[in-house]
């Protein structure tokens, strides 16, 4: 068995700020104040460019307070369901390639090509899930703030788990049409 070195020794729990060993207390506390920290994210110094350093910059902020990680990339590889996330040894590479291929992704204007950009940019860095925790959160910051600068919104309150994950699993697979579908759905123009 690997051991983790994310989580209290013995446990599967991850080691955070606050000493707590329980898994459900944990997510409980890590929820709220992510949350709150989330809502907040407007009053934040962040950097100004989409890419790498304002993905780590917003993971940092939402999680900094309960994990001391927070903001660097993973040093283990994860699995979520049968699939597993880029090992971290490409991590760097995977990364470097996303910000290349986010340079090149069109602007707001035409809204079918950035549904289409959005959703293959979304299941890329959804692929990459650059950090221990956290990825979701974070990735729907940065894609909020994205999609903010071209005049758009996410309502993501209208995207329940089961849905965001069947989509990333197709994308995956190589189907971006679920992501579109969502994506087209969700995608609203900024009041």
């Amino acid at each position: 068995m690997t051991v983790d070195p994310y989580y209290w020794p013995g446990t599967v729990v991850l080691a955070n700020a606050f000493d707590i060993h329980d898994a459900d207390e944990l997510r409980r506390v890590e929820d709220d104040l992510a949350g709150t920290v989330l809502a907040l994210l407007d009053a934040v110094d962040l950097p100004d460019e989409y890419g790498r350093e304002l993905l780590c910059a917003i993971h940092s902020t939402v999680f900094g307070l309960i994990y001391p990680w927070a903001g660097r990339l993973r040093t283990v590889g994860i699995t979520k369901g049968v699939g597993s996330f880029t090992p971290p040894e490409h991590l760097d590479a995977a990364l470097h390639r996303f910000e290349d291929d986010l340079a090149e992704a069109p602007d707001g204007s035409d809204r079918p090509a950035f549904v289409a950009a959005l959703a293959r940019l979304y299941r890329d860095l959804n692929h990459v899930h650059p950090f221990r925790e956290g990825n979701g959160r974070a990735q729907r910051a940065f894609w909020d703030l994205w999609c903010h600068e071209e005049g758009y919104r996410l309502d993501w309150a209208s995207v329940t788990k089961d849905e965001n994950d069947s989509a990333c699993r197709a994308g995956d697979d190589g189907d971006l049409g679920p992501l579109e579908a969502m994506f087209d759905r969700v995608l609203l123009r900024a009041s």
